[in-house]
Formats: structure tokens, sequence, C-alpha cells
């Protein structure tokens, strides 16, 4: 581990830096003891010249490294970039939650509203998760229900130690990028939203470095989500990289106004996100199922995008997604494990 003045002489002389390098220098300046000056340093030359596709591998490494959590096998992230603006339904979480009941076991990284008004964390929150857990606990949770939420600000504390080097540099750093691949369970499988289509390629080339499957979406309408009302540029990351356009109505038989999807306040966003995971709401069903399909295609319950909206549908509407939600919602600091059966 290098100590404040080795990593203040690296920044000084600071060229690319390999995978390994980037991940030690993380783990090293992210230390607790470290200045909040010299963290204010290394955000700054890196928005001054940018980062490799190594860089940012290894950075999000050092970062995972530092949790109190460890790897999954076999998981599935479904994430996003956030500050789309849109003050959408929570349908990241709400996908999670439908593949989650369709068997897949999902860990999904997120936090509380940020740049929005209702985040995921707020609203597994008002449905009684509970996100303080061990990493024992968290395999009881993925064995129990397929589903464990990974509080960014609590299971990875590199991200509270640079809070105050990221106030000063007033604007994106390396840790807008970092969010969405910094999940401590290092799922096998990740769809990730972006909110600018220059950002897609870069978590195309840091999922292909790390040897990720994964599946990256930017809407044409700008929100980090498959649109039900625009475009959607899709990227799978499996082995190679391949792109595509998909347009609602023609991939999912679906259209509609993405105000139809939207809140103006907290109490509204959970209101409309819990009709729609009950199926209650179609065009937010619909929504979900989109955004659920993903998922579904890149762990193979789904041959297709327009297959996996079609079971990703009738999961909510027979309840099973709304059910497994109250089983999550109920779940406490267990010490038994053990599988719950319908």
């Amino acid at each position: 581990m290098l100590s404040e003045t080795e990593i203040g002489i690296k920044l000084s002389r600071m060229g690319p830096l390999s995978m390994h390098e980037a991940e030690e220098l993380m783990v090293s300046i992210a230390q607790p003891e470290i200045s909040t000056e010299t963290r204010y340093e290394f955000l700054a030359m890196l928005r001054e010249r940018g980062e490799t596709t190594g860089e940012l591998s290894g950075f999000a490494s050092g970062i995972r490294k530092l949790s109190p959590l460890t790897r999954i096998p076999g998981t599935t992230d479904i994430v996003g970039t956030g500050a789309d603006g849109k003050r959408t339904i929570n349908v990241s979480t709400a996908a999670a939650i439908v593949c989650s009941a369709l068997g897949l076991k999902i860990a999904k990284h997120g936090n509380r509203a940020v740049t929005g008004i209702f985040g995921s964390a707020d609203f597994l929150e008002k449905n009684g998760y509970q996100f303080d857990f061990s990493q024992r606990e968290a395999e009881n949770r993925i064995l129990r229900v397929n589903f464990l939420f990974v509080l960014a600000n609590l299971h990875n504390p590199a991200f509270g130690r640079f809070r105050e080097a990221r106030k000063r540099i007033r604007g994106e750093t390396v840790f807008n990028l970092l969010g969405p691949i910094t999940n401590p369970c290092d799922p096998d499988r990740s769809v990730i939203g972006c909110n600018a289509p220059n950002k897609m390629s870069v978590y195309e080339r840091v999922l292909h470095r790390l040897g990720k499957e994964g599946v990256i979406v930017c809407s044409e309408d700008g929100i980090d989500e498959v649109s039900p009302s625009a475009p959607t540029r899709v990227s799978f990351v499996n082995g190679g990289i391949f792109s595509k356009t998909i347009d609602p109505m023609e991939e999912f038989g679906m259209k509609f106004d993405i105000d139809e999807v939207t809140g103006t306040t907290p109490e509204e966003i959970y209101s409309k996100t819990m009709s729609s995971l009950s199926g209650d709401n179609e065009k937010g069903a619909s929504f979900i199922a989109m955004n659920a399909s993903p998922a579904l295609l890149i762990s193979n319950a789904a041959g297709s995008l327009g297959e996996g909206y079609n079971i990703a549908l009738k999961c909510i509407k027979t309840k099973r997604a709304l059910a497994l939600l109250k089983r999550v919602g109920s779940l406490g600091n267990d010490s038994e494990i053990g599988e719950i059966h319908d």
C-alpha cells in the first residue's frame, strides 16, 4: 500500500496506469488517513486527462476490494448512471424484483435519491427492507429470495471518503462512471443504463476487459433505461460487442409517452411504482417488463428481448413479482439459511 508521500509523487508523474497499478492507487488513496487535498488532486488530474479502460477497471476493483462484502458468483445487477432528470418510477428496482421472482439471482447496487427525488433505496426502505447485513446474511438473502440490494454508501466506504474532494471539483468526476461497476458482489452479468450515448462505449470496454457479460442501454429521449417512447440503443457484451437500436413498438408491441411513467413527488413515484409492479398500472407494468427483458436475455431465461418482455409481463400480472417484493421487505438479519417455497 502506498503512503501519502508516495501517492503525491505518483500523481505528479502519473502517466497511464496498468489495471493493477490503478487498483493499488485506489486502495491506497481511499484509506481513512489520506487527506482530502490528495484526493482532490487525484480527481482533478483525472478530470483533466481522462481515464483509460484499464484504469477504470482497476479503480473499480480497488473500490470493491475495500468493501466488507465480497463476490457472490452467479449474480446479475440492473443498475443505471442516474442523473437523467426524468423522475421516472423506480423501474430498475422493480425490474430487479421481477427477475428475482423469475429465478435470477439479483444483487442490485444502488443508493438513495441523489439527482432524482426518490431512489432505489428509498423505494425498498418504504417496503421494509433492511440494508445493513454481513456477507453471510447477504448470501442468505440470495438463497432465500434471489434478491439483494447493496446500498453503495453503506457497503462501499471509498465513496464516503471521497465525498469532500468530489464537492470541491463541482462537476462530474471518475466516480460518476464508477458507480455502476463497483458492486461489491462483483456480479457475473450487468444491465447498465446510461444517461448519455458517449458513456456506452466506456462500459462496453470495461465489461469486456473484466470478462463480464452485459447489456448497456441508452434511449434517444435521454433516460438511462429502455424507453417506452423512443428508440433505445442497446449494446451486448458477451466475448465480443454487438450493438443495435430497438423501437418499443417493434420490439415489445407497446409505445407510450414517458410522462405516463413519471411523477412529481416521492409519494407519486412510490404509488405509481407499486401499482405498476402489481399490474394495475398497465403502462407502468409494460415499462418494467421492457427493462427486465435484457437481464432475462443475458441470463438465458429468454431467447430475445421480446420474449423476455412477455415473460416479465406475465410475472407482473400474475402477482408473482408483488409477492416477492413483500418477502424481500420482510427479511431481517436472519441467521438460518433456507429457501422460501411457494
